[in-house]
This record gives structure tokens, C-alpha cells and sequence, in this order.
């Protein structure tokens, strides 16, 4: 899975002049890898959090809802 995710990152960008552009550094804007790679992170840094952290201050159920795009959103 880390092979495809750095062969993903390295692969570059499309330009709309049919040029490819080499990319330095970080995802391109709106590739479906920074929603692949956000919600891992997300999962590692904010779900595990509310799991240990949170839940255990809150009274009553607490739910707690990701989008996709990794919005998150407390229902």
C-alpha cells in the first residue's frame, strides 16, 4: 500500500496543455489521494481522540460523523 500511495504522490500533474508536471512536494489540489491520505491521518489523529479522550468527559451518547471528504461533523 505505501508503494502505490508514493508512486501515487510522485506521478505528477496533468497540465490542460497536455504537458505533465513534475510535483515537489505535498498532493495535487483536489486529487483523490489528499481524501485518501486525509482520512487516514484523520483516523490516526482525531477519531482515536474522541474515542479515548472525549467520550470518556461526555454524559449520554455522543456521536461523531466523518464525510468523505473529511469534514468532520458531531450529530
Amino acid at each position: 500500500m505505501l508503494t502505490l500511495i508514493r508512486r501515487w504522490l510522485k506521478a505528477g500533474v496533468l497540465m490542460p496543455d497536455g504537458a505533465m508536471e513534475a510535483v515537489e512536494s505535498g498532493t495535487p489540489q483536489g486529487g483523490s489521494i489528499s481524501v485518501l491520505l486525509s482520512n487516514v491521518y484523520l483516523h490516526y489523529v482525531l477519531d482515536l481522540w474522541i474515542e479515548k479522550k472525549m467520550r470518556k468527559q461526555l454524559e449520554g451518547e455522543a456521536h461523531w460523523v466523518r464525510y468523505l471528504d473529511g469534514t468532520p461533523v458531531q450529530a
